[in-house]
């Protein structure tokens, strides 16, 4: 397989833990690709049809936990209202297996009206990333509680991806998700602080997460 600066890889992560992978290497092609899947609307479709000269593939999108879309080609991406930005944060830099202290590793210097978040987003598929997301500092608790809303609201949550490309996350499919305020100048970001979440929240600390174990699914 030879790739091209415009080649395009996807990923289709689903929800029983396969992995289906697709290639395109035609300009094109990708342009055409990257149209139709980075829309909000993704998830909300029967079925996601990807066809070739040799064949035609069709997976049902409440199967679908989350599509990487790895290209150089340009992706414009549209973040959820509040966000500067969100990328993949790699596993080896992520600390998603630790307690959420060893996780959070410091942003030198954020700019005034910006604040950063770190969050571990586990699928129904036991797919895991860490995202690193952008968002204009709130001022009040009403605000942020908004901004929070947003994220985990969204019905597709889209992403950079670290090599290039786009990551784009079936919010139906998460499983759970763990926000990490980072580390600034040695003290941690008040955002988002404890008094912008809802007064029904559980007070708990996170321990640790147990990956779910092969033949562990539940059956009898």
């Amino acid at each position: 397989m030879t790739t091209t600066p415009a080649a395009l890889t996807l990923e289709i992560r689903s929800e029983d833990g396969s992995c289906t992978e697709f290639f395109l290497d035609q300009e094109d092609s990708v342009r055409r690709a990257l149209r139709l899947l980075v829309t909000p609307r993704l998830f909300a479709q029967p079925l996601l049809v990807l066809a070739s000269r040799s064949s035609i593939c069709a997976i049902p999108c409440r199967t679908i936990d989350m599509i990487l879309a790895s290209t150089a080609a340009p992706i414009l991406v549209r973040w959820p209202a509040g966000f500067l930005d969100m990328v993949e944060v790699p596993e080896h830099d992520s600390g998603a297996e630790t307690t959420p202290e060893d996780a959070m590793c410091g942003d030198s210097l954020e700019p005034v009206n910006a604040n950063t978040l770190y969050t571990h987003i586990y699928t129904l598929g036991s797919w895991v990333v860490t995202l690193k997301a952008k968002a204009v500092a709130q001022s009040t608790d009403h605000d942020q509680r908004l901004l929070l809303a947003r994220f985990f609201g969204v019905p597709v949550l889209p992403f950079r991806l670290a090599a290039g490309g786009v990551g784009l996350i079936n919010s139906a499919k998460i499983s759970h998700a763990t926000a990490l305020p980072p580390v600034e100048r040695g003290r941690m970001s008040q955002w988002p602080g404890l008094n912008a979440v809802p007064d029904r929240v559980v007070p708990a600390r996170l321990l640790r997460r147990t990956p779910r174990l092969p033949g562990n699914g539940g059956d009898a």
